[in-house]
C-alpha cells in the first residue's frame, strides 16, 4: 500500500485519484485478484470482529460513494468464492455478508428506519418486548428540484414519489 500513486504524492487529490485509490483499497481489502479473498480479508475476518472490517469499508463508500458499485462487485467476486463451500464451514463469512448488507443498507440508502412499538404498555407490562415491536421504513428522498430549507410559495405542492 506505501507504493500505491506514490507518483501523486506531490499533486491535490481529485476527484478521480480519489476513485481509484479507494477502489485499489478495497482490493486489498476483499479480493485483490477477482478470484479469491485477499489475505487482509482472511485475517480480519478470521479475528473474530467482522463489524471491523464493515466499518472500514462503509468509511470508504462515505468518502467516494462513487466506488460503491466496484466493492458491490468485489463482494460478488467473494459470494462466488465461498458458494462452493458448506454452510457450516463459511459461517464466519456469512456472517460477514448479513453485517455488511446490513450497514450498507441502514448507512448509504435513503431510507429512514423507525422501530415501533405495537400495543400499548401499562404500568403493569411497561415493556412489551421484541415480539411487540415493528421496523417500518421511509424513504429520505428530497425532490431533486427542490432544495432542503427553501421557501416556496403557498401555491407550489411538493409531492413525494
Amino acid at each position: 500500500m506505501e507504493d500505491l500513486y506514490t507518483d501523486h504524492n506531490d499533486k491535490v487529490i481529485d476527484n478521480a485519484l480519489l476513485l481509484r485509490t479507494t477502489n485499489r483499497v478495497i482490493e486489498f481489502l476483499t479480493s485483490a485478484n477477482h478470484e479469491e479473498p485477499s489475505p487482509l480479508f482472511v485475517l480480519l475476518l478470521s479475528r473474530g470482529n467482522p463489524i471491523a472490517l464493515v466499518m472500514v469499508l462503509l468509511k470508504l463508500i462515505l468518502i467516494c460513494p462513487y466506488a460503491r458499485t466496484h466493492l458491490e462487485v468485489r463482494i460478488a467476486d467473494l459470494i462466488r468464492h465461498y458458494e462452493k463451500y458448506s454452510e457450516d464451514d463459511c459461517r464466519w463469512v456469512i456472517n460477514f455478508f448479513e453485517m455488511f448488507n446490513i450497514t450498507m443498507t441502514i448507512f448509504t440508502e435513503n431510507v429512514e428506519y423507525n422501530v415501533v412499538t405495537m400495543g400499548q404498555t401499562t404500568a403493569q407490562s411497561p415493556s412489551l418486548g421484541v415480539e411487540a415491536c415493528r421496523i417500518f421504513s421511509q424513504s429520505r428522498r428530497v425532490s431533486p428540484n427542490v432544495q432542503v430549507g427553501l421557501n416556496l410559495p403557498d401555491e407550489v405542492e411538493v409531492l413525494s414519489l
